[in-house]
């Protein structure tokens, strides 16, 4: 398990540091509103910057009164391939994110989080719309949460598998 977590950060200094150049293309925004695991319900914004990289923000929620789970999540992103015909930038993507929730029901509360590195892929509708899948796994970071009246230690999962569907609109 520590094995694999230090692979995914290995990977994210990879990735971060190397400085890739594919086309040139000027910064842009994303709005994006989907529905992904772990991060559930979400909305966020995509900052494109340096030609085929990107930095990304989610705030997610389950939207059950009685079962609170909210998300934040960072994200770095690199594209990659072929550019797209409906648009300037390069449709398929290498992600790397950071989840951390809050959960609070009946019966369990505390903080978990989770490292991802998942593929995505945008499908332009318009020069404006896209779709956006996602997959890939994630790994547990911690899991802080708790039974209520005792310590829940969490759960040994390798990794589980991260899955989502996004739909954008670029600034």
């Amino acid at each position: 398990m520590k094995k694999l977590r230090i692979t995914f950060v290995i990977l994210f200094y990879l990735v971060f540091m190397l400085n890739f150049r594919a086309i040139s293309q000027t910064s842009d925004f994303d709005l994006k509103a989907g529905f992904s695991v772990p991060e559930m319900f979400h909305i966020g914004s995509a900052y494109h910057f340096n030609n085929n990289l990107r930095i990304e923000i989610k705030l997610g929620s389950n939207f059950v009164p009685d079962d609170i789970n909210n998300t934040a999540t960072l994200i770095y992103g690199w594209h990659f391939g072929k550019t797209s015909a409906k648009s300037e930038r390069k449709p398929w993507s290498l992600n790397y994110s950071y989840s951390i929730m809050y959960r609070n029901n009946s019966h369990r509360e505390g903080y978990l989080s989770y490292f991802s590195l998942y593929v995505s892929r945008d499908f332009f509708i318009t020069k404006k719309w896209f779709l956006q899948p996602e997959f890939g796994p994630s790994i547990p970071a911690f899991d802080n949460t708790f039974i209520k009246d005792h310590h829940y230690g969490g759960y040994n999962l390798s990794f589980i598998i991260k899955f989502g569907f996004n739909v954008g609109y670029k600034l």
